[in-house]
């Protein structure tokens, strides 16, 4: 069972993924477009006990950025 709340968790997703978006001259929440991740699979990977960093990375790789 995950430690963090969703809010929480979810908000420091998004977190990580506006400075990759800053990197690559992306606007706040293309990663999430680019990747066709939704909040329910947020929601999912939350559940299994996923950390925000390994959520994010996963994101990253599935939109096809480094």
């Amino acid at each position: 069972m995950p430690s963090i709340e969703f809010p929480i968790w979810y908000d420091r997703v998004l977190a990580r993924l506006a400075e990759v978006e800053r990197v690559y001259d992306l606007g706040l929440g293309e990663m999430l477009k680019v990747s066709n991740t939704s909040r329910h699979d947020l929601i999912e990977l939350h559940g299994y006990g996923w950390t925000e960093a390994e959520a994010t990375a996963c994101i990253v790789e599935n939109a096809g950025l480094r």
